[in-house]
């Protein structure tokens, strides 16, 4: 990359982005309006920061194109000072993970906002899982791997300074509704696992809290909450030796809040809670049908 300095007219508006550059037109590089805009109060600091101590950081500039700095530069600008720049010389893709990188840890955003920055650049350029098997078959017969050029997800993680699962739980988000995207950007929400997700979908449908006992053993049951409650004990006759009933449903708007409640208040009252193999605890637990019942019932008011 070349240093070099630059003469640029006097802007008179911050929100002006056709530029002039040695008399060569300069634009904005799409990346730049990936990033949240600085605050009114926000830019007249920065513009007293270079105003007293110099523009300490230069303006990068790929192809003709800041792709970072654009605050910088209307700074200067309006200061009337010369501002400073750098000529990237690299690919596309490798300006805007650096560029990425820099403002990601630059600007005060949240691991969602750097998420769905991210996804907004990279989205159409990062690896798809079929991708990926493709160079996990191709290293296994010896082959070179070669994804056309596309980023792995865990590069774009790694620019923005996420984990690649915070990109793929960003990805689903996307996928159940695009204007989340702009949102996560925004800060309006923030990134969700797949068992948060699953725990909106469960606030935001038709659930009902339900109580399931097993024919072989009535002194546990199970409480839980689905759609379906019925299809649900259904689903928990793995084998043909035992068999499940539905004793007791309520259909709740916040069945998730009322379900943890009852576990909540089932330990508190001395019942016990069955746990898997594995050491997980279980939503199955030691008392019968009427106490579990009554447990809603006192949850529900």
């Amino acid at each position: 990359m070349t240093m070099k300095t630059t003469n640029l007219a006097l802007m008179s508006s911050y929100d002006r982005e056709d530029l002039e550059h040695d008399g060569v037109g300069l634009q904005m590089h799409p990346i730049v309006e990936a990033f949240p805009k600085m605050s009114a109060d926000e830019f007249e600091g920065l513009k007293a920061s270079i105003k007293d101590n110099g523009q300490l950081e230069p303006i990068r500039v790929w192809d003709g194109q800041i792709i970072d700095g654009r605050h910088r530069y209307l700074a200067a600008q309006e200061l009337g000072l010369e501002p400073i720049t750098i000529n990237v010389d690299c690919d596309e893709a490798q300006a805007q993970l650096m560029a990425v990188s820099l403002n990601a840890n630059r600007r005060n955003l949240t691991t969602s906002q750097r998420a769905g920055v991210a996804l907004a650049l990279f989205g159409d350029k990062m690896a798809t899982r079929t991708d990926a098997g493709a160079m996990g078959a191709a290293s296994r017969d010896g082959r070179a791997p070669d994804f056309g050029g596309k980023l792995t997800v865990q590069e774009v993680a790694a620019a923005v300074g996420v984990s690649a699962s915070t990109i793929e739980s960003v990805k689903a988000m996307v996928r159940e509704d695009p204007d989340n995207l702009q949102r996560l950007i925004d800060g309006e929400i923030t990134a969700r696992s797949r068992s948060q997700r699953e725990q909106s979908q469960a606030q935001a449908t038709r659930q009902f809290v339900y109580v399931i006992t097993a024919s072989h053993d009535d002194s546990i049951v199970k409480v839980g909450i689905s759609g379906n409650p019925t299809l649900r004990a259904r689903q928990l006759e793995v084998t043909p030796f035992q068999s499940f009933t539905v004793a007791h449903k309520s259909e709740v708007k916040d069945a998730y809040r009322v379900e943890q409640a009852v576990h909540v208040m089932a330990e508190l009252r001395g019942h016990d809670r069955l746990e898997f193999s594995n050491g997980e605890v279980s939503e199955w637990f030691k008392m019968t049908v009427d106490e579990a019942v009554a447990l809603i019932d006192t949850v529900l008011g």
